[in-house]
């Protein structure tokens, strides 16, 4: 059975020290362990009670789904039918052995009748078989209505445009700030002969790049965020929980199949969301006090941008978990000014910053800004996630009153270092 009471997986994952769970310690966890189908809280009543607005969130994303969300509803309702028929065979099958149990005893009287000890075995393995059967039936039907809700994109926010993006703010650096100039001439090695077409600058150009992440890790420590390190690989069960296209990534170990599970092994990059699910995912925090937590990683992201040619970019990936949807659009609103005082103040870039449409919404977020510059490359971007993907991955805190929630989850690229210095977007400079 795939889905359970949340009080009760909370408690499984419980452990002493809520300070070791976002600790480095677990940082390769789900890098290394061959974990099992995922195995979300599907809130099946809720989804059902919200199909008009899962069916807006996939219309208005332009998904080209295969399923019909409606199918849920009469999956569920099978579940249950089959769940019940389980429970009712379970007492019986019960009751058959206690039956048989009562005739052994009278075996030492000698006054039982074989005859009746034999009919009852017989009826003990029919009603055996019979549970085994609809135990099947019930897996496969669970199954399918796990992996139906998992296809379910994120409902979008009530701000995000749904066809159109829209520009909300154009931010020019205030007088006397030195303005930006992308160098001349910058000098980008490849490395041929590998798949993923590692490339990096050099000379000048490595120090520009340096001098860029330098910047940034001063002004997030300055503003409350912790410099952490993630792993590069993740399993593909991160993947399915944030909802992404696992093709969308480089796949480094070929899958092992258990029970018609994929336990193939994708390099990510440790300045990305998936990186950060590897350090969150089934991880129970014991005090809230801790919330909000503010991370934040430089390093390297690998995804794939049309066609099978695997890109690869420096980047500044923050993140912040929080505690619930308030709190969550307050740090929303907090990222987004200080992403606007870093690159108008800090750095004397033009820039317009845009709130996506819908379509543009990768399946996790609900709401993202990004932040155009004057030379039309988007250097920075910023989204809220909410509780999508903690759901799956069981994220969760134990709130004042001792009770299990949900972590609210935002994520992005606070200066995307690549985007900033290429001469092309459209493929890895020469």
């Amino acid at each position: 059975m795939r889905y359970g009471i949340m009080s009760s997986v909370a408690r499984t994952l419980s452990c002493p020290s809520y300070i070791a769970r976002y600790g480095t310690w677990v940082l390769s966890r789900f890098a290394q362990l061959n974990t099992g189908r995922l195995q979300p809280v599907l809130e099946v009543e809720r989804v059902l009670s919200q199909e008009s607005i899962y069916v807006e969130s996939i219309g208005s994303r332009k998904l080209d789904v295969t399923f019909d969300p409606s199918r849920i509803s009469a999956l569920f309702e099978r579940a249950k039918q089959l769940k019940g028929q389980m429970r009712a065979a379970e007492v019986l099958r019960k009751d058959n052995a206690l039956q048989v149990q009562e005739m052994i005893h009278l075996l030492k009287e000698d006054s039982f009748n074989t005859d009746n000890i034999k009919g009852l075995r017989e009826t003990g393995k029919s009603l055996r078989d019979g549970l085994r059967r609809t135990t099947l039936e019930f897996n496969v039907a669970n199954d399918e209505l796990v992996d139906l809700i998992l296809l379910l994109p994120n409902i979008l926010h009530p701000r995000t445009p749904r066809t159109e993006g829209e520009v909300i703010r154009e931010v020019e650096p205030s007088a006397g700030v030195t303005l930006w100039q992308t160098p001349k001439n910058l000098r980008w090695e490849r490395i041929t002969g590998v798949s993923v077409y590692p490339e990096f600058l050099s000379g000048n150009g490595l120090l520009v790049e340096l001098d860029l992440a330098a910047k940034s890790q001063k002004y997030l420590l300055q503003h409350g965020f912790v410099e952490t390190g993630n792993v590069d690989f993740v399993k593909r069960v991160l993947l399915d929980g944030a909802g992404l296209d696992p093709s969308q990534f480089l796949r480094v170990r070929q899958p092992k199949n258990l029970n018609g599970v994929e336990h193939a092994t994708y390099l990510v990059g440790g300045s990305s969301f998936p990186a950060f699910l590897a350090l969150f995912a089934q991880s129970l925090l014991h005090n809230d006090d801790v919330l909000p937590i503010r991370y934040f990683v430089i390093g390297r992201k690998y995804e794939k941008k049309g066609g099978t040619l695997p890109f690869q970019h420096s980047t500044v990936q923050a993140f912040v978990a929080c505690r619930d949807e308030a709190e969550e659009e307050l740090e929303f609103e907090r990222m987004t000014t200080l992403m606007e005082e870093f690159y108008a103040e800090k750095m004397g870039l033009s820039f317009k910053t845009h709130l996506l449409p819908a379509p543009q919404l990768k399946p996790y977020e609900k709401k993202k800004v990004v932040f155009v510059s004057s030379e039309d490359k988007v250097i920075g971007g910023f989204g809220s996630v909410g509780d999508y993907v903690s759901k799956r991955l069981i994220s969760c805190y134990i709130d004042p009153n001792r009770s299990p929630k949900f972590l609210h989850f935002l994520t992005g690229s606070f200066l995307h270092i690549t985007n900033l210095l290429r001469p092309s977007l459209k493929e890895p400079p020469l």
